[in-house]
């Protein structure tokens, strides 16, 4: 006796939906919902799931359409909500995204999954405290939860709480050793803090687990790059790009990587990539600011550069009085202008200073602590005040690097009156009397700067590798650097021609004013030299900061600098032997 087919409930179905879905048969589970919502076109449950089935397919518009359906049925429901906001934030809609995470949680406040996810939106927005906050928040639900310990990690990296952020990606290891994307974060963790070989292990780890994985191969680029292997780095996002080639960070990283080799146009184009993906990708924008800026191309360079302010490269001051564009009047009113970056930015760009005063303002002048000394007599502010004191009325306020755009300064039109700086003539003289001999010239030298910055490798050099400079004759060399390291006290320990005053700040400043000549590599001492109207000798990386721009041995900025080049990445005994040569056979 043959027994009728049983008829499959609605309930059952969704469940061997779901058991494929699961199984990541998504053909098999979207053709099942498909059949449900024949039979019951508002079946809420179908609706979420086909479009939860649509986003993990990438079809994120599709998803939404049909997530939405669904909370016509079942409003306020917090796991479509979450879903609705994920779909959001893959079409990179994060404001929608967390308006949906924010339901979500209303409804249910201990949803961990809907907290992290949040944070990854909040995140992605830049807005990288709130996101902190979000993945604690979802941590505190379930503190083992592996994949918010990592998010966590990439967050306070972020913030720029890199031992912070390495202590998470353990944590989220310890949890699940075998987590790839944990391990890529913790290379780039530890790339921040230069420990590079370890970063390379850990990337090294994360594609072993996963060959396939663009994130790893990015991060062991970054690495790379930082080391100078470009030609390494480059190939490695070629290769993530193969995988992913909608990865914008990768194109915006492979642009950098190209510039470091001078392929200018190609550098360009690897930014319009990144930026045809994510319109919004200011790391992007920054960069293109920059390469431009480097090819003398101002106008779109200075637009392009105010993008550091939503790359976080530069910290926006919180003021209530609106900011200088340079289309504002300031006849009669009081202009902030305040430092943002290193030393000699700062020295660089207070020559703007002085046009605006001629626009008939009143200059307030904001400069690091260490450089206030230096400043407080220049004429063109009418105050100079240190970072950290209280600062007077004013009416509008400039960063000192958007001043450029302000005053829409091109190659030609650079204000270069020199000197804008000086030192008194009598603190000069005392450091002359101290240091000349009959005949002798007096030449400073810079061959290191701050450590800290991250292309430092590429600027310092070792004072042994300026030893062509110390046999010309009837030069006494000055060490304008504070301090000296083993290595360095054992060159010169014997050296009748080199004195090493080891002087503070100030007084090195004031010492420059006595020299005939200062020999640098690219450090504040350089700028000072300039602005000051010394004479200024530079070695320059092959690749410099944009400020030194290409093939040229002068500088707009600072008419008193002569330039030498590297020609090769990491060679400097080319530009050494042309300056001792220059040294030798220059005026005595």
């Amino acid at each position: 006796m043959q027994t009728e087919p049983r008829t499959v409930s609605i309930p059952e179905a969704l469940q061997l939906g779901v058991d494929h879905h699961q199984a990541g048969r998504l053909a098999e589970a979207e053709r099942i919902y498909q059949q449900i919502l024949a039979a019951e076109p508002g079946n809420p449950h179908a609706l979420q799931l086909l479009g939860l089935a649509a986003h993990m397919a990438g079809k994120h518009e599709r998803a939404i359409e049909l997530m939405l359906k669904a909370l016509v049925r079942i409003p306020g429901e917090p796991v479509v909500l979450n879903n609705l906001g994920e779909a959001y934030r893959s079409l990179g809609k994060f404001d929608e995204a967390i308006a949906c995470y924010d339901k979500a949680l209303a409804a249910k406040p201990d949803y961990a999954e809907c907290k992290g996810n949040r944070g990854i939106a909040l995140s992605e927005l830049g807005r990288h405290a709130e996101a902190l906050a979000a993945f604690d928040q979802a941590l505190a639900a379930n503190p083992r939860h592996a994949w918010t310990l990592s998010n966590r990690g990439i967050v306070l990296q972020e913030l720029g709480r890199n031992e912070e952020a390495l202590a998470s990606l353990d944590q989220a290891l310890a949890i699940d050793p075998a987590f790839a994307a944990a391990l890529s974060n913790r290379g780039n963790a530890l790339r921040k803090l230069r420990r590079y070989d370890e970063a390379l292990e850990a990337c090294d780890k994360a594609l072993a687990l996963k060959p396939d994985f663009h994130g790893a191969l990015a991060n062991r680029a970054n690495v790379l790059e930082e080391l100078g292997r470009h030609d390494e780095a480059l190939a490695l996002y070629d290769k993530a790009l193969e995988l992913k080639p909608d990865f914008d960070k990768a194109w915006g990283d492979r642009g950098i990587v190209l510039q470091e080799l001078g392929r200018f146009d190609e550098a360009l184009a690897s930014y319009a990539k990144a930026l045809a993906i994510a319109p919004g990708f200011a790391h992007a924008h920054y960069n293109e600011g920059l390469c431009r800026l480097m090819l003398g191309e101002f106008e779109q360079g200075w637009e392009k550069y105010e993008w550091r302010w939503a790359a976080s490269v530069c910290t926006p001051r919180a003021f209530t009085q609106p900011r200088w564009s340079g289309k504002e009047s300031v006849r009669g009113k009081t202009v902030l202008l305040h430092a943002e970056q290193g030393l000699g930015d700062t020295i660089q760009f207070a020559r703007y200073a002085r046009d605006i005063a001629k626009k008939g303002a009143r200059v307030v002048l904001e400069v690091q602590p260490v450089l206030h000394p230096l400043f407080a007599g220049i004429p063109e502010p009418h105050k100079v005040v240190k970072q950290g004191d209280p600062l007077p009325a004013f009416d509008f306020h400039c960063p000192l690097l958007s001043l450029p755009r302000a005053f829409g300064t091109r190659l030609g039109t650079i204000p270069a009156p020199i000197p804008y700086l000086s030192v008194k003539k009598a603190a000069a003289a005392k450091w002359r009397k101290q240091f000349a001999a009959p005949g002798t010239r007096l030449v400073g030298l810079a061959w290191k700067g701050d450590p800290d910055y991250r292309k430092d490798r590429d600027r310092s050099i070792r004072l042994a590798d300026l030893k062509p400079l110390f046999a010309t004759p009837g030069v006494r060399f000055v060490s304008l650097q504070k301090d000296l390291d083993d290595e360095e006290r054992a060159l010169t320990a014997r050296m009748e021609n080199f004195v090493h005053p080891g002087a503070s700040f100030k007084d090195t400043a004031e010492m420059i004013g006595a020299l005939d000549l200062v020999v640098s590599v690219d450090t504040a001492w350089a700028h000072w030299a300039g602005a000051t109207g010394k004479p200024l000798w530079v070695l320059l990386a092959f690749m410099p900061h944009w400020i030194w721009q290409l093939d040229r041995a002068d500088n707009p900025w600072y008419p008193t600098a002569r330039l030498f080049r590297q020609r090769e990445v990491g060679e400097w005994g080319a530009p050494i032997k042309e300056l001792a040569k220059e040294l030798r056979r220059s005026p005595k």
